[in-house]
């Protein structure tokens, strides 16, 4: 398991106007500044395909949550809520 760049995962990730704009709604909606939020991409390799699971997590009093197993890189992907998994290429 390694995690990586989510900018190595998707181009333009990490802008300021679009990372603005889903702080701006989503994670200030949750009581979180830009410190406690975090979308993680995470790569591991099982039946000899590599695979990337893209969640996000919060923190809350000091501790760090999953908060979804799609978070707004997998949004980026154009993966539905349902899958959380993606084979790298």
């Amino acid at each position: 398991m390694k995690s990586i760049d989510p900018s190595s995962v998707v181009s333009g990730y990490g802008s300021d106007d679009t990372l603005e704009r889903y702080l701006g709604t989503f994670v200030q909606a949750l009581g979180l500044g830009r410190n406690d939020y975090a979308d993680l991409a995470i790569t591991f390799d099982m039946n000899g395909q590599t695979w990337l699971f893209v969640p996000n997590a919060g923190r809350y009093n000091g501790r760090w949550y999953l908060l979804s197993q799609t978070g707004f890189l997998a949004d980026l992907l154009g993966m539905n809520g349902s899958t959380f998994l993606v084979p790298m290429p």
